[in-house]
């Protein structure tokens, strides 16, 4: 009887061993260097494959491949993290809220089928055993760096208007953005332009010469609760394609479709206006011109809550001018009517055809 169990006992305990090393086996993988992927590469097919990872840094099956980031410039890869991606089988969306039961924060999708995750209560080794869980993995410094800060593509970063470079670094939600900016000001040679402290997208922008580039980039990779570093994109303005159409600037009279222009006039800069410190809002159609939102302005002298009467100036004559008024102008085209209505303009056949007819 004692031979019989001691059989069974050791059958178990085999079978046991056996599974244990069968859900132990690592598939190999293979380290790939990063690379920005191509619009051909991201079709349907891999849109498609729930194995893949559609990084910045490259396509991968995290189960066989790894990108190895040791030469982008970002901080040295972390044994330790609070953040990770963890990539579902199948559909997510029930092991998800089963998750966030057990205490993880999901905070942002990474195709396919992955997500950014704020471990908190569970460890990475929980995630592993989930049965629900095809990969997971720490958040990596390289996978927080743009592509167009990696060490071979900063020769061709553009510098800001006043010199130096303009450093976007994004935290996850929930961090604290002072803190962030805390920690980038130890870099040698590095300033805070701005500290935004939302608690869903904390940002700070730092700015910083050449040669202190590098190291701006391995610190700010290295703090734990960054989720992105990128070059500055300057805003630019491009509306200068309106100006002809509103000032007129024609060097002949008559344009075929604004009427008896007189040559050369800029009727909006004829009267000093040119948008410094100035708020200006054109409506295409028309106005309820006596609602709450057209008619209180106070400019250090108490409210104003007059009513802008509409006006119909003969081009290219202005209009009436109030200037301590909300509206400041309400000036019709010839043949369109004023305010919010449904009449039909001339030539027109609904009464959406009076769009863009006359402007406030």
């Amino acid at each position: 009887m004692k031979s019989v169990l001691f059989a069974r006992t050791a059958l178990a305990a085999a079978v046991v061993i056996a599974l244990g090393q069968a859900h132990a086996v690592n598939v190999p993988v293979r380290s790939v260097s990063p690379h920005l992927p191509t619009p051909e590469q991201l079709n349907d097919s891999t849109a498609a494959n729930a194995k893949l990872l559609l990084l910045r840094s490259g396509l991968i099956d995290p189960q066989s491949e790894r990108i190895d980031f040791s030469s982008v410039g970002a901080a040295a890869e972390v044994e330790a993290s609070r953040y990770a991606i963890v990539q579902f089988e199948g559909n997510p969306a029930a092991a998800r809220t089963r998750l966030e039961k057990l205490g993880i924060t999901f905070l942002g999708y990474v195709p396919n089928n992955a997500y950014q995750v704020r471990l908190d209560a569970t460890t990475l080794g929980a995630l592993r055993g989930d049965a629900d869980v095809r990969w997971v993995g720490l958040y990596q410094p390289g996978l927080k760096l743009d592509p167009a800060l990696w060490t071979d593509a900063r020769s061709t970063l553009a510098e800001a208007v006043d010199g130096g470079f303009n450093i976007d670094v994004f935290g996850f939600a929930g961090e604290s953005a002072e803190r962030i900016a805390s920690a980038l000001t130890k870099v040698s040679g590095v300033s805070i332009v701005s500290v935004a402290g939302d608690e869903h997208m904390p940002f700070v922008r730092a700015k910083v010469d050449s040669s202190g580039l590098a190291a701006l980039i391995v610190a700010a990779t290295a703090e734990d609760g960054v989720a992105w570093v990128a070059p500055h994109l300057q805003e630019y303005v491009n509306n200068a394609g309106g100006i002809g159409a509103i000032q007129g600037d024609s060097p002949t009279a008559g344009t075929p479709g604004s009427g008896a222009v007189e040559p050369g006039r800029q009727p909006l800069w004829d009267q000093g206006i040119f948008g410094t410190g100035q708020i200006l809002s054109i409506s295409d159609s028309g106005l309820d011109a006596n609602e709450a939102w057209f008619t209180t302005l106070n400019l250090g002298a108490g409210d104003v809550t007059a009513v802008t009467v509409a006006d119909s100036p003969v081009p290219p004559a202005l209009g009436a001018a109030n200037a301590v008024n909300k509206v400041y102008g309400y000036w019709v085209q010839p043949g369109a009517t004023a305010y919010d209505n449904n009449l039909v303009c001339p030539g027109g056949t609904s009464p959406t055809s009076w769009h863009g007819t006359h402007a406030a």
